[in-house]
């Protein structure tokens, strides 16, 4: 089983607190897959892609999906708190605490986040081109199906924006 790095139970300490790692969780990641597979579901069935009945059979089978994820949460309970080893360019130095690293981190966070907010809406751009960026696969529909898509995710549209 993939762990990330915030359910590491090592290094889940250093990378922020509870809310930003809940942004990162399973869970949220999940629900982040369900929202873009029911939109894409949408957007499909709208343009007559795909029948009626195959987007009810996929639209519940993204609103009822949930994973098991409680394992990871034994991990961090009992390994999130551990000491740091303190680097000097990668040299080992004196000890740490996760606190000590995680003050570092967040010292320039709210100038960061006061340029990423104006940045925002050049940012959530939609990103679909299929497997090789053209959105060939959805042949003269794609660019309908994928305004569909980034209105109903609330992200900006750029046509036959490829992916590689």
């Amino acid at each position: 089983m993939a762990v990330g790095v915030f359910e590491d139970p090592l290094l889940g300490g250093l990378f922020g607190d509870d809310e930003v790692a809940g942004a990162f969780a399973a869970e949220a990641t999940l629900e982040r897959y369900r929202a873009f597979e029911a939109a894409l579901t949408r957007a499909l069935a709208a343009e007559g892609l795909i029948d009626d009945a195959a987007a009810e059979a996929i639209l519940a089978g993204c609103a009822s999906f949930r994973p098991d994820v409680a394992a990871i949460d034994t991990l961090t309970e009992r390994f999130g708190a551990a000491p740091l080893m303190g680097r000097t360019r990668m040299q080992a130095a004196v000890s740490i605490t996760v606190g000590d690293r995680i003050a570092a981190w967040r010292a320039p966070l709210p100038r960061h986040l006061d340029r990423l907010a104006g940045l925002s809406p050049r940012l959530h751009a939609l990103q679909f081109g299929g497997a090789v960026g053209t959105r060939h696969a959805l042949g003269d529909r794609g660019e309908a199906v994928a305004a569909r898509l980034a209105e109903a995710l609330g992200f900006a549209h750029a046509p036959r924006a490829g992916s590689h």
